[in-house]
């Protein structure tokens, strides 16, 4: 399963609060790959209903629904959304 995360601060992580320099080397580590926005991503989040009015939400949200994935988040307004989501402690 891969996963995207809304709001990184929400629950508990191994990475720093502060990005460090080598930042992209140790989210590799742990397991995670960046995610780039395409051009079907900006398209979509055009077909969102404005329930969520964050458009970095917004553009998670898209993203999920485009390539099947889980946000993990303690956010409510995401699950309002037709995307599959996991509670975040």
């Amino acid at each position: 399963m891969r996963l995207a995360r809304s709001d990184p601060n929400s629950c508990d992580s191994e990475l720093p609060a502060q990005a460090p320099d080598d930042m992209v080397s140790i989210v590799e580590e742990m397991g995670f790959s960046g995610l780039p926005i395409s051009l079907e991503d900006g398209q979509s989040i055009l077909d969102l209903p404005l329930l969520h009015k964050d458009p970095f939400d917004r553009m998670l949200i898209a993203q999920a629904l485009n390539s099947k994935l889980t946000i993990i988040t303690n956010d409510q307004m995401i699950p309002t959304y037709d995307v599959k989501t996991m509670l975040a402690s």
